[in-house]
């Protein structure tokens, strides 16, 4: 794959932005919903010094957050 995942889901967000990307339970999240999260989240980081190639470690439940 020549472009990254987060260009593939950037183009499937900009292609149809209602349509549901991820399900968890009765919850619902729209591709527009996960690329707006991830992009506060990458201003969040950016932010606080990380740029490309940085390491990140997370820790994380089962569920879309």
């Amino acid at each position: 794959m020549k472009d990254n995942w987060a260009t593939l889901w950037e183009t499937v967000s900009d292609a149809m932005p209602p349509a549901t990307a991820v399900v968890h339970g009765e919850r619902r999240m729209t591709y527009r919903d996960v690329e707006q999260r991830a992009a506060r989240l990458s201003a969040a980081l950016a932010a606080m010094g990380l740029r490309k190639d940085s390491k990140v470690g997370i820790l994380a439940y089962n569920c879309p957050e």
